[in-house]
């Protein structure tokens, strides 16, 4: 009985978790001490926190954040399921659409004789690019997630939340698919129109999509009533910020989801 009852012992202390937000133990979805859900698969706790943006501080409650960028495995078989013409597909992607396809001429995305989806296999775990606004807030509401907002992707970053990635192989990538698909001397020229401008390291660090429309509060998110031009955040060692077109999409922006925590202000 006393080995059956370590064995017990041992069980329930590989299941206990410490709860980031008020450091008791937990055992079941929610904690007992503070009432913090269970921190969902590949996301991680953001507790609240004071930001300075533009010489203001502002306070950002608690919150999940992916700890990784969706990437092009996950997000495929939405793709395929839900953007079944060329013109949805466009309108998630692109932004632009033309019914030879053409548009797929700049992007890593490719549809197989069955309809569905993909892109290189050396892709797959890469961080997805070239979403538009609308689409990564449509995938992203189809999980139960949403864009975090500009002081969210602060607060993450502050806390080494939030890595950087290189564009340079999506460069290569999109500059071959050109390439290929363009011929070759157009695809050349594409090619390095591409790469032009992205001489240094930190200039091909990709940038994110947050939920804060260019110029607006930076702790709020967009609307379809609101400004067509969305906020990019580059997370550098000092971030910085750019606007983009909500409806357009591009090969050096990436995205992740978020989760509201209310009560944990």
């Amino acid at each position: 009985m006393r080995f059956l009852g370590t064995v017990m012992l041992l069980v329930a202390g590989a299941f206990a978790r410490t709860c980031p937000a008020c450091g008791s133990e937990r055992a079941g979805a929610v904690c007992g001490g503070c009432g913090l859900p269970e921190t969902p698969t590949g996301m991680v706790y953001v507790p609240a926190a004071d930001v300075v943006l533009n010489g203001d501080t502002l306070h950002v409650g608690a919150f999940f954040i992916d700890s990784f960028p969706v990437v092009y495995r996950d997000v495929l078989p939405w793709l395929s399921e839900n953007c079944r013409d060329g013109r949805t597909l466009a309108s998630v992607i692109t932004g632009q659409y033309n019914e030879s396809g053409h548009f797929l001429a700049f992007t890593p995305f490719a549809a197989s004789p069955s309809g569905e989806y993909t892109v290189p296999a050396g892709m797959m775990d890469r961080p997805a690019a070239g979403f538009t606004w609308t689409g990564a807030d449509t995938y992203l509401s189809s999980r139960g997630l949403r864009l975090p907002t500009l002081a969210e992707l602060y607060a993450a970053h502050a806390r080494g939340m939030i890595q950087s990635f290189s564009a340079y192989s999506e460069m290569q990538l999109y500059s071959g698919l050109m390439e290929s698909s363009l011929g070759s001397l157009l695809g050349a020229l594409s090619g390095q129109a591409m790469f032009a401008g992205f001489s240094t390291a930190e200039e091909r660090v990709m940038w994110e999509l947050s939920r804060t429309v260019w110029g607006g509060d930076p702790l709020s998110g967009a609307s379809e009533s609101e400004g067509p031009t969305i906020t990019l955040f580059k997370p550098l060692e000092s971030p910085v910020t750019s606007g983009a077109g909500r409806d357009m999409g591009y090969f050096n922006v990436v995205f992740r989801g978020a989760i509201d925590l209310p009560g944990f202000e």
